[in-house]
């Protein structure tokens, strides 16, 4: 046996003892959260460039900011825009900080009896004010940011709205296949409140929840003081239910949604999936997804054998099965621990 001949020998047993479920499911993990971090760039990207063109032309645009249920504070100039990034193993985030500057002094004409609560609000908001008589005065910058952050348990991306537009926080959950062109686009006339439909497109085909916020999470415990949380939509979308399909084969992980075209596994070197077996023909198998659900197709001479995890191996012979959980597909063979042509699959 040459050295090149005892490397792959070394190789594949590594490679068999490594093809375990719990590894398996690990490398979709890391490939779902490099796709997020890659998605996340790109919004550092745009915004970097954004952030400093603004900051070059000194551009200022007039914006009024809601105070929900109780007025507005008019004719503040949105500028001085500071861009941060983070990038640690448990916190990937970016940043675009910028001052809304209270050019003149704003009185709040407010019955006496809500004179307190709004007082709270501003406070708990760092806006500076003062009285007079029956009004409150406000003065001075309202410091506002807007927030990307990964979620990788949810395997999607938050996006937070601070003192945007309305006193306090609004949440939104975004899925990383909605960020695109278009969203950057709508993303830019959203920041400088030119004419756009960003929170429609964030917000498509999405169930809106609206939660009263109790004194306890109003608290912040990253500042250590409290912070108002008002009006807080948490969006989540649909496309975060929307089941997708991983199937991992030695090295390679392919993912399957429910846009994709019919996904082909076989030995013909047009498969989405080459599976360089003797007992595999040339078109295999197909994958489709139907009514909800993703229908493994053979159309093969030998069979396909599919195993989910803690279940009996199911043989199919051109029939169709219908693919959920993980568990193991297998083309023309049986599903063994000697069988190196094994393909994981992972419903998510």
């Amino acid at each position: 046996m040459d050295i090149l001949d005892e490397l792959k020998k070394e190789n594949e047993t590594k490679q068999g003892k490594s093809e375990t479920p719990e590894a398996i499911a690990s490398e979709i993990n890391t490939y779902q959260h490099s796709i997020l971090l890659g998605r996340l760039r790109q919004i550092h990207d745009y915004l970097n460039e954004l952030s400093n063109n603004l900051n070059h032309l000194n551009y200022t645009t007039t914006v009024d900011v809601q105070i929900p249920e109780f007025g507005v504070i008019s004719n503040l100039h949105q500028n001085n825009y500071e861009l941060l990034w983070e990038n640690r193993a448990n916190q990937n985030q970016v940043a675009l900080h910028f001052s809304t500057n209270i050019q003149d002094s704003c009185p709040l004409n407010l019955d006496q009896e809500n004179n307190d609560e709004i007082k709270k609000i501003l406070e708990q908001c760092g806006i500076n004010f003062s009285n007079s008589q029956n009004d409150i005065i406000v003065d001075g910058d309202i410091s506002s940011s807007i927030i990307f952050s990964v979620n990788p348990e949810e395997h999607n991306i938050n996006l937070m709205l601070n003192n945007f537009k309305q006193l306090g926080k609004q949440q939104y959950t975004l899925n990383e296949k909605l960020i695109n062109d278009d969203f950057f686009d709508q993303l830019g006339r959203f920041l400088i409140h030119r004419e756009n439909n960003f929170i429609e497109i964030i917000s498509l085909q999405t169930s809106v929840q609206s939660e009263q916020l109790t004194d306890d999470e109003l608290y912040d415990q990253d500042s250590g003081h409290h912070t108002q949380e008002m009006d807080v939509s948490r969006v989540r979308s649909l496309f975060n239910k929307e089941v997708q399909l991983y199937l991992t084969y030695h090295n390679t992980i392919k993912e399957i949604n429910t846009k994709s075209d019919d996904f082909i596994i076989g030995r013909s070197k047009k498969s989405n999936i080459i599976v360089n077996s003797d007992l595999a023909s040339r078109h295999h198998a197909k994958i489709v997804y139907r009514k909800g659900k993703y229908v493994l197709i053979d159309q093969s001479t030998n069979g396909t054998f599919v195993k989910t995890q803690g279940g009996k191996e199911v043989y199919v012979q051109q029939e169709e099965l219908p693919l959920s959980g993980s568990g193991f597909i297998s083309l023309g063979k049986s599903v063994t621990v000697d069988n190196e042509h094994i393909i994981y699959f992972s419903c998510q």
